[in-house]
């Protein structure tokens, strides 16, 4: 009995440590963003090499309706926590409609989709910017 409560008030105590801590991603600093290398702008983008981006964004992705957004593509980088670029690159601007868990059509949400020689390598709500950091 005595080792369940030890065990309890140490997962307790785990929590709250754990709710302290910042989960944010840094942000680059403006210097190091300025001297980024996006590489050349693509020519095209078509839907079908987007796709695999929203493998695991979606519940039922294969009843993705995806289509491209009219807006030029834009540059983006993303980092990790420490504030570390590891990938770079532009991005894409979708607007989709898939399948909830019940069947129905969730409506249309616009997602970035950062792109890696013409394909989409991720999924990410335009307001989830921890990760990937768009520059308008």
């Amino acid at each position: 009995m005595q080792k369940i409560t030890v065990l309890l008030s140490v997962l307790v105590i785990s929590f709250f440590i754990i709710g302290c801590v910042e989960s944010k991603f840094k942000s680059a600093s403006p210097e190091t963003v300025a001297k980024l290398d996006f590489g050349s702008k693509p020519k095209k983008v078509k839907v079908a090499k987007i796709r695999g981006a929203f493998e695991n964004e979606l519940k039922d992705p294969y009843s993705a309706k995806i289509k491209l957004v009219n807006m030029p593509l834009i540059k983006g980088y993303m980092t990790n926590y420490n504030g570390k670029i590891y990938w770079k690159g532009w991005v894409t601007t979708v607007e989709v409609n898939a399948k909830n868990s019940y069947g129905g059509y969730t409506g249309n949400k616009f997602y970035y989709v950062p792109l890696s020689y013409g394909e989409g390598i991720a999924a990410f709500g335009l307001s989830d910017e921890s990760i990937l950091k768009v520059i308008k």
